[in-house]
C-alpha cells in the first residue's frame, strides 16, 4: 500500500471516530500497515468502522487475535469404549 491509500483510511477512521492523527501516530501506523494489501487494509477499517464503538488499534487492522489456546491445548477423550447407558437415571 502507498501513503495515498493509507491516508484514505486513516481519514475514514478520523471523521467516524471525530479524532485526529499526529504526525507521530500517523508514521508509527504507516510503519505498521504499509505491508497491508490497500484494498484489504480499506475493506477491514470500513468492516471496523461499522463494528466498533471506539477506535480500532493496529492489532485490530492487522487482525492479529490474541487467541487464548491455554484452554484449547488437550488431548481429545476417546468415548467409544465408554457404556454411557450407566451415567443416566432409569
Amino acid at each position: 500500500m502507498n501513503k495515498q491509500e493509507f491516508v484514505v483510511g486513516i481519514k475514514k477512521l478520523e471523521l467516524a471516530y471525530n479524532s485526529n492523527f499526529s504526525n507521530e501516530k500517523l508514521q508509527l501506523w504507516f510503519n505498521k500497515l504499509n505491508k497491508m494489501d490497500s484494498k484489504d487494509y480499506l475493506n477491514r477499517i470500513d468492516g471496523l468502522i461499522e463494528t466498533k464503538q471506539y477506535m480500532p488499534n493496529i492489532a485490530e487492522i492487522l487482525d492479529k487475535r490474541q487467541i487464548n489456546t491455554n484452554y484449547a491445548n488437550y488431548e481429545q477423550r476417546q468415548y467409544s469404549d465408554i457404556d454411557l447407558n450407566k451415567y443416566y437415571a432409569n
